[in-house]
């Protein structure tokens, strides 16, 4: 009995060492110099195609990954 729960507190540790894998997550602050129409976000939504889209006063801020395209009430006339 005490092998098995010897055995068993082993393969715990060992799943607890495995799950903490070395995940490095990659932060950017967006603003205005990156093309930003404003530093305040109210909203921030991802696409299925991957578009970051940002929700300003200005309006909407789509963002590629490189620049942004700035969808506002004045280009969004017909």
């Amino acid at each position: 009995m005490k092998r098995i729960f010897i055995i068993g507190l082993l393969f715990l540790y060992a799943f607890t060492l495995y799950s903490q894998s070395n995940i490095r997550y990659y932060f950017k602050t967006l603003d205005i110099q990156d093309g930003l129409s404003q530093n305040t976000v109210n909203a921030i939504l991802q696409d299925k195609q991957g578009f970051m889209w940002f929700g300003t006063k200005d309006g909407l801020n789509r963002f590629d990954g490189l620049s942004f395209r700035i969808l506002s009430k004045d280009t969004t006339k017909n």
